[in-house]
């Protein structure tokens, strides 16, 4: 696998040309949402084939899978248009690509309920977990659940382990340190709570709950450790996983949202922890990068010392910003973007991709014809491959995608090149597809 810079004027056929690949087979593959008007900077995947199967009548993607001794859902990650159609006579499929991929690796993918099935069904082959976002504690002591009975459903019939989200986050979506304290202080409440989270799991499907609590009160540290020991003890006695969420953190007498956060205690009640390994630059910040790779990689330093690194799933993030320049604290707060959006607004305006060394992300700048000034941080395939290589050289258990409702496709076919995406065992319900 090579990871393409493109130059200025040049096409997707003459990006392929020295690697002998067709501008066809380019775009199949990354699915770039400029194909036609290459940007300058921009990143294009080029990754041959190594095994090409052309389909005959009376075929089908089991036979298929057989006769090459690989997955279905390696087939569905090779040729991801499978997820959207039938197979057809004569169609071509990449059986295997020349490029082996580093290792196995957990992939979990978070997504809100409205997402679209077919969007859905194009994703779940990449995944080993899906996390729904996300359940809330109401004012009368009831959990308030996202409307996911769709979304479990499909998401274990491709073998997905669905888990439920649950979250301090109030009616309006924002984190709430007091509505976090109420729980975490209040036995009777607490014990309701864990009973509401086990009987949903049970009914509507899900294998597990992913504990998302955020900017946490420092007197709640301990307070919330007990709570997950509690959920806990519930959850293994069903077969069913806890996954916990901690924003980033890089040093014991850390400051700010992530300061109640005993990494070293959660690690050890947690059978994995999610980091939010992002968000340095962020809406109401300067531009910077979102996950600068020095930073990323002094969190996974911090975390690794105290967590086993076999229960640390990696953040990434799905999305970059767009602020307006010069900054000024006060204007309005910068606009996020799916990564392809990144890409489509640098073709629009003609802008150059940099590619900033010290952070190891792109960037660019464009003046709009009103003269305001705009400046984009996001993420590109080099610029994710060098963190998804982090999962490797720190021996974690894997990543995590925030979040998939952002499109980039691309960044897909990356991991399909880098990790073989394990799986877990789904209780009760086997997978349709192995």
């Amino acid at each position: 696998m090579e990871i393409y810079t493109v130059s200025a004027g040049q096409t997707l056929a003459d990006v392929g040309s020295g690697a002998d690949l067709s501008a066809a087979y380019l775009q199949r593959t990354n699915q770039l949402p400029n194909p036609e008007n290459l940007v300058p900077g921009q990143t294009v995947i080029l990754s041959p084939p190594a095994i090409v199967h052309q389909t005959a009548p009376g075929e089908t993607l089991y036979s298929i899978s057989a006769r090459y001794s690989v997955t279905v859902m390696q087939l569905l990650r090779n040729n991801p248009f499978l997820t959207q159609r039938m197979l057809q006579d004569g169609d071509l499929l990449i059986i295997t690509f020349a490029q082996q991929p580093l290792r196995g690796a957990a992939s979990l993918g978070y997504t809100y309920a409205n997402i679209a099935p077919d969007a859905l069904r194009a994703i779940l082959p990449y995944l080993t977990y899906l996390s729904v976002f996300t359940t809330r504690l109401g004012a009368d002591g009831t959990l308030v659940f996202p409307d996911a009975q769709n979304i479990t459903s499909l998401s274990r019939s491709f073998g997905v382990a669905p888990l439920l989200h649950f979250s301090s986050t109030d009616k309006n979506g924002q984190f709430d340190s007091a509505l976090a304290h109420r729980l975490l202080t209040d036995d009777t409440l607490q014990s309701s709570v864990i009973s509401q989270l086990i009987s949903a799991v049970e009914k509507q499907g899900y294998t597990g709950v992913d504990v998302d609590f955020e900017f946490l009160l420092p007197e709640d540290q301990d307070a919330f450790v007990a709570f997950l020991k509690n959920l806990q003890t519930a959850l293994q006695k069903n077969g069913w996983i806890l996954m916990v969420d901690l924003l980033p953190k890089w040093e014991d007498d850390q400051e700010g949202g992530a300061a109640a956060l005993d990494y070293g205690a959660i690690g050890n009640v947690a059978d994995y922890v999610f980091l939010m390994t992002y968000e340095w630059g962020y809406a109401a910040g300067p531009p910077m990068a979102v996950a600068p790779l020095p930073e990323v990689k002094e969190v996974l330093s911090y975390a690794t010392r105290y967590i086993d690194p076999k229960k640390i799933l990696m953040g990434l993030p799905w999305y970059g910003y767009r602020w307006p320049i010069p900054y000024e604290t006060g204007r309005p707060t910068a606009v996020s973007l799916s990564l392809d959006e990144a890409i489509e607004d640098a073709a629009l305006h003609d802008a150059g991709i940099s590619f900033d060394l010290r952070s190891q992300t792109p960037y660019f700048t464009y003046r709009t014809d009103g003269d305001a000034f705009y400046q984009v941080w996001f993420d590109d395939a080099q610029s994710m491959w060098l963190k998804l290589r982090q999962v490797a050289n720190e021996g974690l258990y894997g990543f995590g995608i925030w979040n998939i409702t952002r499109p980039w496709p691309q960044g897909f076919f990356l991991i399909n090149q880098t990790y073989v995406v394990l799986r877990t065992p789904l209780p009760s319900t086997p997978s349709l597809l192995s």
